[in-house]
């Protein structure tokens, strides 16, 4: 971690590191996208295996009515929450649509599995 002249963490660091922890811990996120009406259009989204690095990743479907909101206006929202612990965050950004199985498979978890509805009818018993 970069450190400030007195050899301390810099604030913006820990603050980045506080959020990557808290990203990491939170199963589920609410995706917003904006709709070509104008209105907004929040969606839970499952967070995936991997540290966050400035970007967050999501895997849907190209087909998801999302992705066409994303092309047509790439302003995002992405809030998580804690209720238990009365912590939540909102990240404001643009998406970009990424076709990538290698990305994919990175990213895929048991957890993304369980969340999708195609996985769940294709999935076998152990």
């Amino acid at each position: 971690m970069p450190k400030n002249a007195e050899g301390q963490e810099a604030p913006i660091e820990k603050d980045v590191r506080k959020l990557r922890k808290f990203i990491k811990g939170t199963r589920i996120a609410m995706f917003t996208t904006v709709a070509a009406d104008g209105k907004l259009r929040s969606r839970p989204m499952a967070t995936l295996k991997g540290g966050f690095d400035g970007d967050l990743w999501f895997i849907t479907r190209s087909s998801a009515p999302k992705t066409e909101e994303i092309r047509d206006n790439q302003h995002v929202n992405v809030a998580y929450a804690d209720g238990d612990d009365d912590r939540y965050v909102s990240i404001s950004g643009t998406a970009t649509l990424v076709r990538d199985p290698a990305k994919v498979q990175e990213l895929w978890s048991r957890r993304l599995r369980d969340c999708s509805p195609t996985a769940r009818r294709t999935r076998t018993s152990p």
